[in-house]
């Protein structure tokens, strides 16, 4: 089913869904790692079914220390998750991940307003010695951090699109009902500003300054 259709110099743009997007979470480059618990779904990067353990992990992995310190407090689970959030705080940048799920799946790092669909299911981190090497700093202003959250919120938003079908691409048509061009992988509605348009029609004035030769 087309989703939209315009026109063009005598040309039509028909825009569709991509029925068969990319996944970003394959194919992108990422700045962040997605981590999901989810009974139902295998989403991110990496999924768990402990988020506990994960994060504890994860804490290690920064501070190797931490682990006989943690050995040290004989299951003291306040002073535990003391130690692992300190950690965490002090070597990662990391966002909650909340899902609303009914008739379909949806993803922020905001949270949602019904309390029976949604729910935290993940985390989305990345270390800062990652954010350092990425920018080529020695250390983390407030306005690199704001510009890290904003890259990780970004990276939800992307993935969100693809597991709600938000991914479009065109088919340009000739006045004979020809397609003379296509391109997919569009993420938004926004076809001013994701390019879609624009390529669209790019293709026509391509085409049109051919038949002028």
């Amino acid at each position: 089913m087309v989703y939209e259709t315009t026109e063009y110099k005598g040309h039509k743009i028909e825009i569709d869904t991509d029925c068969d997007p990319i996944d970003p979470i394959k194919d992108f480059d990422m700045l962040g790692t997605m981590v999901f618990c989810h009974s139902r779904y295998a989403l991110g990067h990496e999924q768990t079914m402990d988020m506990d353990e994960y994060m504890t992990n994860l804490a290690i992995d920064a501070d190797p220390k931490l682990e006989d310190k943690i050995d040290k407090l004989d299951w003291n689970d306040d002073m535990i998750e003391e130690y692992v959030n300190r950690s965490l705080e002090k070597n990662y940048v990391i966002l909650p991940i909340y899902m609303y799920d009914h008739s379909g799946i949806t993803i922020n790092t905001s949270g949602y307003s019904c309390p029976w669909d949604s729910g935290q299911v993940g985390y989305i981190y990345v270390s800062k010695s990652d954010v350092r090497k990425e920018w080529k700093v020695n250390r983390i202003s407030k306005k690199l951090m704001s510009k890290v959250i904003g890259v990780l919120v970004g990276e939800i938003e992307t993935y969100d699109q693809y597991l709600t079908g938000d991914i479009y691409g065109y088919n340009v048509y000739d006045n004979t009902g020809e397609v003379i061009d296509s391109c997919w992988g569009f993420y938004g509605t926004d076809w001013e500003n994701n390019g879609l348009l624009e390529y669209a029609k790019n293709a026509i004035d391509c085409e049109l300054e051919k038949q002028k030769i």
